[in-house]
């Protein structure tokens, strides 16, 4: 009884093949049939056999006791009883189809061959490891075959399913097969993980197999696993694996490549299938007949093994496939997906180009970091046939463009752009040639062509480019680069192309598609279009005709590199396109393509490269930040705002700008809620421009603004949409062009202003829009007349990331409205710009607010000028700079920036030291200061040095409760540490495994001197006191964490997050008192922690060191944390100072480790006890307690924090269980994204918590209250 059966046909006789595996009968019963059970042993059935039978005299020769060494072997019970009968022939057969004789069976081959390679195992079983455990049954049990043809050669592979591993045969012929191999996966100390019982078998041949050579797949019943064998046999390989001849045409050549085992000759013989098709010769050589139709050329190895097969298509036609890419902007992430697609493409066909129509420049890291190089490394391994030029590839200018075309392995094209007056692109410049694209792709073809003639396999292929027209003004050319009329360009050199006999003609296209359409119906003698610059998805080829009716077909990729597009053209005889044969679609290139493994390879250093840059968190936005292609170009957004008013921020500081405008093209894409990273600004921000001043009349502004808005309602929306900060207009897309902007109104001191069209006013942009870009001509003409204008040499990312810096790290801007589009009615008061809207900001400084939360408005500075400057020493050996200023200059400036800012804004007020590097104090009047409480409150005064910064709120000095301020005088020192000292901080910090960060290790301090007293400030009760440290640029800050030496002598956390200050890269410290501060490298891992859904979390606040391990390896994540240990865990959180000695609580000892932890808690308000004498430290805390303490630490930090109760608390489904008590605390948790409950939304407060929730809701805590990034 078989049980696996596969056939093969051998000279016209068909063969059956069978895997004898062989079973009795089992059959349960049914309401039809009784039971029928036919399987039992020998020793069942020996009794009852004729004594005269041969099966019964052989056994009775073999009794001893009764008992015979076969009395377990399983046999059949109703054959009669003449002879005993066992199933499971144990060997596979081969039987002639048509008479249904057997001519081959291998007998005991199986067992003799098993028993012979794996002594140890024989006859085991599949599911368990016992020596001859299936003798008595059926053995190896033969279960399933399979016919594979590899080269010449036929084998037979039979799998054995009880002690695993495929039999192989040589069944070329099959009356004489002859044993291959034995071959078995299976290890048998495993147990079941490991490939064990074949129960199917499926063949795959070297033509179809991914790594060339045949494959078997192996089914295994019991493991239930699948096991890849591959057959390492002599490989072949062709270098076309389709050719496209035209009848009685010129012959091609094949190329084999021969990979051979054992040292065999690398020689092939080749077959054709067809004759009359298509004959090739001992070389390779393909020679096409009369008659049109395929064939199939085979190429064997000497030893028979290899085999590799090209198909021949022989026809009149001429068949062409263009891959193609446009506004790629430097997105590589999947490159090596799209060089998997490439040579699956070129492999499927004989003809086939690769071309690109431009805007591989910027849009994302890749080209901030390589300036274009990184792409072009991947587009010569690619092998790019021809590329055109994008408008963005003129953003960084013609000297790094020219880096690009001069490195190129393949032509850069353009009909229209003359670059003759460029001395950087002038050199490249070169005659139209021909190109063979079977060659090897040089550098010798880099250079700027007006065309090129590609030969594909013998046919002319004419390919040439196109670039907007108005490049000059949306990207940076340069005043030497001329842009010609592209449809004029294109007539010229379509005829150029015609007149070298070429009659298929591809254009690339950087025109978009509404022009390509224009182009295609204009121009005649265009096959196909390759379109970019608009980013369109044509997910099939378009047809368009000309005059004549002649085809000409249009095709693009949408952007990014999302997709490869693919095309594939028929031409007739005289290079027409066969509209009835066109096919196309664009590819996905997405995580279902493999990855080619060299791409990968290449890509890996610069993902390495990249990987700090991307992932370095810059702040946070709680609403997503909109900066959608379609919004930022046709509307208001508040990612559009926030980007204006940081510019608008940013000239302010510096020369009292009044508006600001950012072109929307310039937004590359959105920014998602929650963290933002230095990778997703890079790529929302890619274009690197600088802020850019410049003085332009109300005039200008207007006709700006017009500019801006004239294409949002285009279907190709271009960049030049305002987005806009300090002023605010309405516009009507009805109204004719010139007219459609109304009701401008400028933001002032008082409110809003409108418009004067007379007045000068100072602009923030970008220096793109300044010069021009994007069609803003007014103000380049501002600029030409003798304006004012500087270019103040802030990148824009920078300008963003100091602004959101500047609103403490976290953000939430919104759409307020400074863009309506809306009718112009008669008689209204809308029609007349000159007539103010309602103010909603009367007494607002002009400051922009695109964050809710309150906002420092930075209008005082104290400069070096007013400064006295002398220099002593210190206890410790050091040098010091001693500042003094004199009373009256501070108490001018002071009173000036507090009047400039109203009774309700925060005054920031900057002592500018930034001169004097090293040991520094001040010495500050407290006459000077002594202001009154409540503009105290308004005022902090920010320290500068070369080193560091000290933002000092002036209500903490309580200056205006001293009768005598005007003996006092407030002394800052901002003081690097002595060389002991420093040594033993390295000290310190490498026992823990830490870095100390050079040039960061500064002490803080304020004091109150009087006469020869000096008294030391050291305790801000709940105030947080901001400290700011430089750090150096070439510093790695992805593990950097602050810390302070506390009075044990132990490093410990220091609430601080990364920022910058003043251009450079800074750590700002915040806490209630003044130590030693430092900042340390240092990253935490722990082995319980693979794959746990809070290791992230917890290394990463252990790596702040405010979290420990149960040791130095294991975090303990489930284990519960009790109310003394989570005191612990908040009040370093915190960078709270702990005492010893004082305890509030009768329960908590003095002496105890967590006393003093305790105590500073409760002093702060963070914890209570569960009575009033009573802590409970050892008790675990619950999910309630904790919620409540968190959340008192977030009310301490900002006062004004409140939530919705009721609302909030809805989203649990457990609600009605949270207690009063902490029901207020645990709803301003969930308002704020820290508290989220668990998958069915249960709450679950008097659960008890674990390590890993704590530490999960320590770090969102600090998060949110801007304690850490």
């Amino acid at each position: 009884m078989p049980d696996g059966i596969a056939s093969y046909n051998y000279n016209g006789t068909q063969y059956l093949f069978t895997a004898n595996e062989g079973d009795a009968t089992e059959w349960p019963a049914d309401s039809d049939t009784p039971t029928r059970i036919s399987a039992t042993e020998i020793g069942a059935i020996k009794g009852g056999l004729n004594p005269s039978s041969p099966a019964a005299i052989f056994l009775n020769n073999a009794t001893v006791n009764g008992k015979t060494p076969y009395d377990k072997v399983e046999v059949v019970s109703d054959m009669g009883n003449e002879g005993i009968y066992m199933y499971g022939g144990r060997s596979f057969s081969i039987w002639n189809a048509s008479t249904m004789n057997q001519v081959f069976d291998s007998g005991n081959d199986f067992e003799t061959i098993t028993s012979q390679r794996l002594p140890d195992y024989f006859n085991t079983n599949h599911s368990k490891v016992a020596i001859d455990d299936r003798s008595a049954k059926k053995g190896p049990e033969p279960e399933y075959v399979t016919v594979g043809q590899v080269g010449n050669k036929v084998f037979a592979f039979v799998g054995l399913e009880r002690i695993g591993g495929v039999m192989t045969y040589d069944v070329t012929d099959p009356s004489q097969p002859v044993f291959a191999n034995y071959f078995n996966p299976r290890d048998f100390t495993k147990g079941l993980e490991t490939d064990t019982g074949p129960e199917g078998l499926e063949f795959i041949p070297a033509s179809s197999s991914p790594t060339g050579l045949p494959l078997l797949l192996v089914a295994n019943e019991v493991s239930g696993t699948i096991a890849v064998l591959q057959l390492n046999v002599t490989k072949v390989t062709l270098d076309k694996s389709v050719l496209e001849l035209q009848p009685n045409g010129p012959s091609a050549q094949l190329n084999a490549t021969v990979t051979s085992v054992g040292g065999g000759a690398d020689t092939v013989t080749w077959t054709t299938s067809n004759n009359t098709i298509a004959t090739v010769d001992g070389n390779g050589f393909v020679t096409p007949g009369a008659v049109e139709g395929t064939a199939v050329i085979t190429a064997i190895s000497a030893d028979g093994y290899g085999v590799a097969e090209a198909d021949v298509t022989v026809s009149h036609s001429w068949n062409l496939t263009v891959m193609h890419t446009n506004d790629t902007h430097a997105h590589l992430a999947d490159v090596a997906r799209r060089a998997t697609l490439t040579k699956q493409v070129r492999n499927e066909v004989a003809n086939s180009l690769l071309l690109d129509a431009g805007d591989v420049f910027s849009g994302d890291l890749y080209f901030t970091k390589w300036a274009g190089q990184a792409d072009l490394e991947f587009m010569n391994y690619l092998g790019y046939d021809a590329m055109t030029f994008g408008n963005h590839e003129f953003d960084s200018g013609t000297k790094i463009l020219a880096d690009f075309v001069s490195k190129a392995k393949f032509p850069l094209l353009t009909s229209n752009v003359d670059f003759s007056a460029d001395a950087n692109i002038s050199p490249l410049l070169k005659v139209a040639k021909t190109i063979k694209t079977s060659e090897t792709k040089t550098t010798n073809n880099a250079g700027v062509y007006p065309y090129i003639i590609l030969d594909v396999n013998g046919h002319k292929v004419g390919v040439f480019g196109l670039t907007t027209e108005d490049t000059f003004e949306t990207s940076s050319p340069g005043k030497n680069v001329q842009f010609n009329d592209a449809a004029t360009s294109a007539m010229a050199t379509v005829a150029n192309i015609k007149a070298q006999d070429v009659n298929v003609i591809i254009a690339l296209s950087h025109l978009g598609y509404n022009r390509d359409k224009q182009l295609a119906k204009t121009v005649e003698g265009i096959d196909l279009i390759v379109g970019g610059h608009t980013h369109t998805k044509l997910d099939t080829p378009e047809i368009l005709t000309d005059a004549h009716d002649a085809p000409t077909v249009i095709v693009q990729a949408n952007e990014w590199s999302k997709f490869l597009g693919r095309v594939n053209l028929a031409f007739d005889e005289h290079g027409v396109v066969l509209a009835d044969q066109l096919t196309g679609s664009l590819i996905p290139v997405d995580s279902t393509v493999p990855e080619d493994e060299i791409a990968k390879g290449m890509l890996a250093p610069y993902n390495e490269a990249l990987e700090e840059l991307k992932q370095q968190v810059i702040g946070r936005t709680t609403v997503v930040l909109n900066g959608a292609r379609n919004d930022v170009r046709s509307k208001e957004t508040n990612l559009g705002n926030f980007i204006a008013d940081a510019m608008l921020y940013k000239a302010n500081l510096i020369k009292n700008a009044d508006i600001a405008l950012m072109n929307g093209g310039g937004i590359r894409g959105p920014i998602d809620l929650g963290e933002i990273t230095m990778g997703e600004l890079r790529t929302v921000m890619p274009y690197g421009n600088t802020l850019y001043l410049l003085d332009v009349t109300g005039q200008e502004i207007i006709a700006g603004l017009e500019n801006g808005i004239s294409g949002a309602k285009l279907t190709d929306l271009p960049g030049k949409f305002p987005q806009v900060a300090g002023m605010k207009f309405k516009w009507d897309p009805n109204q004719a062009a010139g007219s459609k902007v109304y009701n401008v109104e400028i933001k002032t001191d008082s409110g809003y202003k409108p418009l004067d069209l007379t007045k000068s006013y100072r602009m923030a942009t970008n220096s793109f829009v300044a010069l021009g870009g994007d069609g803003y001509t007014s103000f380049a003409q501002a600029i030409a007349n003798g304006a004012y204008h500087e270019d103040l040499g802030y990148p824009d990312y920078e300008t963003f990331m100091e602004y959101l810096t500047s609103l403490g790290g976290t953000i939430a801007p919104v759409v307020e409205g400074r863009i309506t589009e809306r009718a112009k009615t008669t008689g209204s008061s809308d029609d007349d710009a000159n007539t103010p809207s309602a103010d909603t900001n009367n007494g607002g400084a002009n400051i922009p607010t695109s964050n809710v939360q309150p906002q420092a408005a930075v209008i005082g500075t104290l400069s070096k000028d007013a400064l006295q400057v002398t220099q002593g020493s210190n206890a410790a050996g050091q040098t010091v700079n001693q500042v003094t200023v004199k009373s009256e200059d501070l108490q001018a400036s002071l009173t000036k920036a507090l009047s400039v800012a109203g009774a309700n804004n925060h005054v920031e007020f900057i002592i500018d030291m930034q001169h004097l590097s090293g040991a520094t104090e001040i010495t500050l009047p407290a006459k000077a200061l002594n202001i009154g409480n409540h503009k105290a409150s308004q005022v902090t005064i920010q320290i500068q040095t070369g080193d560091a910064s000290y933002s000092l709120p002036l209500h903490i000095l309580n200056l205006s409760n001293s009768d005598s301020s005007s003996n006092i005088s407030v002394r800052v020192s901002i003081t690097p540490v002595s060389n002991a000292s420093l040594e033993a901080l390295k000290i310190k910090a490498n026992s823990i495994g830490a870095q100390l960060t050079s040039g960061t290790a500064l002490e803080f301090k304020v004091s109150l001197v009087t006469g020869n007293q000096v008294q030391e400030l050291n305790n801000f009760g709940t105030t947080y006191v901001s400290r700011t440290i430089h750090v150096p640029a070439s510093t790695d800050l992805t593990n950097a964490t602050a810390v302070m030496l506390d009075i044990t002598g132990e490093l410990i956390f220091v609430p601080n997050v990364i920022t910058s200050l003043n251009g450079m890269q800074a750590i700002e410290v915040k806490r209630p008192g003044n130590s030693v501060y430092t900042v340390i490298q240092y990253k935490k891992s722990f082995t319980d922690l693979d794959g746990h859904w809070a290791k992230k979390e917890i290394e990463a606040i252990a790596s702040k060191l405010i979290v420990n391990g149960v040791n130095d390896n294991q975090f303990a994540p489930s284990k519960d944390i009790t109310r003394a240990e989570f005191t612990a865990l908040l009040t370093r959180s915190m960078g709270l100072t702990t005492s010893t000695g004082i305890t509030t609580f009768n329960d908590v000892a003095a002496n105890s480790w967590y006393a003093s932890t305790i105590e500073a808690a409760t002093q702060l308000g963070l914890v209570q006890g569960v009575a009033p004498d009573r802590f409970a430290p050892n008790a675990t805390i619950t999910r309630a307690e904790m919620a409540v303490m968190i959340a008192r630490a977030i009310e301490i930090v900002n006062p004004t924090a409140v939530s919705n109760t009721n609302a909030s608390l809805n989203k649990f489904s457990d609600n009605s269980s949270i207690p009063q008590w902490a029901s207020a605390q645990v709803a301003l948790l969930v308002e704020e994204g820290i508290l989220q409950g668990n998958e069915k939304n249960i709450f679950a407060p008097s659960n008890k918590a674990t390590r890993a929730e704590a530490a999960l809701i320590l770090q969102r805590m600090l998060k949110n209250i801007n304690f850490s990034n």
